[in-house]
């Protein structure tokens, strides 16, 4: 599982599709993160930490190499 933001989402698609991850769960944040007020940067990890929750705890969505 990953997060990224959604400039670099097609990069990191490729990137772990090209390590044998092609179904690696992605969380995607906004672009650029690091620029968002902080009031707005709370509140979007407010919002996706249920995503992120439920991504690492849902057993259909570990990976595993696809060559493995």
């Amino acid at each position: 599982m990953t997060v990224v933001t959604e400039e670099f989402e097609p990069l990191a698609k490729s990137v772990a599709k090209s390590r044998g991850y092609p179904d690696l769960p992605m969380v995607i944040v906004p672009h650029p993160f690091e620029t968002l007020p902080h009031e707005m940067a709370i509140r979007l990890a407010e919002e996706k930490f249920n995503e992120l929750q439920q991504k690492l705890s849902n057993p259909a969505t570990m990976v595993t190499r696809a060559n493995e």
